[in-house]
């Protein structure tokens, strides 16, 4: 996806905002806003856009941080992208990554110092998974772990948060976005499979590189055939909607084949997952919104 999105980036506005892989941001929104429509259907629609903002530039920060310091291995792995190319330097990727964290600062400040602190939270993570010295995307497992949580159970939360303005929250709520979030960890590692030359290359110890693709694929496999259905059974105890697993289940054949073939076309499969996501994400918000 980012081959394609970056021949948008014919300015060099566009080409930052690109960096942030807003595709991907764009599922931090969604999230957001199905939790707060989950527990609470009359809130506010631009205090939900509001939150759901203040998720999306966190990606978008995150984003741009990991590609400034991920610029060893994306010299073989993405040479197309931003910085790579030449399109931006290192000093206005910085800075449009503060600026992003910025706003989503900014924009915390109005639902309570609760949801500020887990913004804050929420920042840290971002910045830990790219840059040095903890640099989770360079662990392992870790980076699945880091990413699961910075694109499920952390925007998810943010959600909760924005809605009871406190951490102290009914279990209930959170148990599916907790199966979400497992799913996830699963579901990022078939990044590595389209990263692993530059991975390897450059010294990054992705799970790809560190146990092998065919092993690595197959634990995907497994894990997304456990969590999916898991994660849409509990969602669908808020839902009560036929339609929802009907279309979930449709989901979940069309990842775990592109699962099963990733080592094909591993980028054109990573794109496929992340629409895959995506759907899915837009069929909780539309489920949310009607049950």
């Amino acid at each position: 996806m980012e081959r394609f999105f970056n021949k948008l980036g014919k300015n060099k506005l566009a080409s930052l905002f690109l960096m942030g892989r807003p595709w991907n941001a764009l599922g931090c929104s969604l999230l957001v806003a199905t939790t707060i429509l989950i527990i609470q259907k009359n809130y506010p629609i631009n205090s939900i856009v509001l939150a759901s903002i203040s998720a999306f530039f966190i990606y978008i920060a995150g984003a741009i941080l990991n590609d400034f310091f991920d610029q060893q291995a994306d010299k073989v792995n993405a040479p197309y992208l931003a910085l790579e190319q030449g399109r931006v330097n290192e000093k206005e990727a910085l800075a449009f990554s503060t600026f992003s964290y910025a706003v989503s600062l900014v924009i915390a400040t109005l639902f309570g110092i609760a949801f500020v602190i887990w913004i804050i939270f929420f920042i840290f993570l971002s910045i830990i998974y790219s840059a040095p010295p903890i640099r989770f995307v360079s662990r392992g497992i870790l980076a699945q772990i880091s990413l699961g949580f910075t694109t499920a159970l952390v925007p998810a939360y943010a959600g909760i948060v924005a809605v009871y303005k406190r951490f102290e929250i009914p279990t209930d709520i959170l148990i599916p976005f907790f199966a979400f979030f497992i799913l996830f960890i699963f579901l990022w590692m078939m990044k590595d499979f389209k990263d692993a030359e530059g991975d390897l290359k450059s010294g990054k110890k992705s799970v790809v590189v560190k146990y092998g693709p065919k092993k690595v694929r197959a634990i995907a496999i497994i894990g997304s055939a456990i969590f999916f259905p898991l994660t849409v059974i509990l969602f669908n105890n808020f839902f009560q909607n036929m339609s929802f697993l009907v279309i979930s289940t449709v989901l979940l054949i069309f990842l775990l084949i592109t699962e099963y073939g990733v080592e094909k076309n591993p980028e054109r499969a990573f794109g496929k997952i992340r629409i895959g996501v995506l759907i899915f994400l837009l069929l909780l918000l539309l489920s949310s919104i009607i049950s």
